[in-house]
This record gives structure tokens, sequence and C-alpha cells, in this order.
């Protein structure tokens, strides 16, 4: 049995996602730069504000994974995003995250699933995302999941540059 439940998050969900946005970004990426700019990214993107406005939008889905009355990871589309490399027309797989609690549990594949139906029903083929280079096992996922690389990009946590994939995958 799955023990795991997913749903579309509300504006009333932006202060509780923002707690789970925090949690798993640090849990990943706490030692991807120095603590100044790992704070300033989280800063900047991971308040409850950010979110409600995310969480309003109609260019923003965002999927929550429950475990009982636990949060255990989300997930984000953006719609209207443009891939940093010439690809045709798809939506970007934007955030994608678990608790480490949960990770390898099988809730990983059912999120993407639950993200290609959102895409496909918004009409979308494919999706696009960008993984830092130095996390392996995120590429493993992404790959297990249909994604290629298709370029590279830079992504900054605060002020600090890093190198990230572009992947692409067929839904």
């Amino acid at each position: 049995m799955n023990p795991y439940v997913l749903a579309t998050a509300r504006v009333d969900d932006a202060a509780p996602l923002s707690d789970l946005m925090r949690a798993t970004f640090l849990a990943a990426y706490s030692t991807c730069s120095t603590p100044v700019n790992v704070a300033a990214h989280v800063d900047r993107l991971y308040r409850p504000d950010a979110q409600a406005r995310e969480l309003a939008s109609p260019d923003w889905h965002t999927v929550l994974a429950m475990s009982g009355t636990e949060p255990a990871g989300f997930a984000q589309l953006n719609f209207v995003e443009k891939p940093p490399v010439a690809l045709a027309p798809c939506a970007q797989l934007a955030r994608f995250y678990l608790l480490p609690a949960h990770q390898g549990k099988g809730l990983a594949p059912l999120l993407m699933e639950a993200l290609r139906h959102v895409a496909r029903d918004r009409g979308f083929d494919a999706l696009w995302l960008t993984v830092w280079k130095q996390s392996p096992r995120a590429i493993r996922f992404y790959e297990s999941q249909g994604f290629v690389r298709v370029g590279e990009c830079e992504f900054r946590i605060g002020d600090d540059p890093q190198a990230d994939w572009v992947m692409r995958a067929l839904i």
C-alpha cells in the first residue's frame, strides 16, 4: 500500500510549503556554497509571501506529498519559464524535493507521474529542468525518468554561480 497522498497545493498552504521548501533545500544543498549565499537564496525564494504568489498564479502548479499528516516532499511546474537553451515549448519542472526520510521509498516516481499528468492536461508534451552538476543522485533519478542532457546553464546561489545541466524529457 502506498503511504503517500499527493494533493495540489492551495494559497493557504504557503506557510507550511515555505517551511518544507527551506528544509528540503537545506538538506540537499546546505554545503553547495557559503552559509551566507545559501541563506540569501533560501530567504529570497522560500518565503511564505513568495509561495503565496506562486500558488495563486495560473503559471505555476504545486503538488504536495504527504505521509499521514506530515509533509514528505513537493514538486512545482512552471508553465511560462523559458529554458536557457533552445527547446520546443515545454513546461519547466521548476522544483522537485523530498525530505531525506522519504527518499528511496517510491515517492519520487509517483510525484513525477503526477507532474506529467498535469503538464499533459495543460497541453505540453515535454518537461525541462535544471539540475546541479554535482548532484549525482538527482541526475540518476531524472535520467531514470527519461530526462536527457540538452545543455548547460548557470544557477546562482546568492552571488555564487553554480554549473547546472539542462535536461528534457518527453511526457
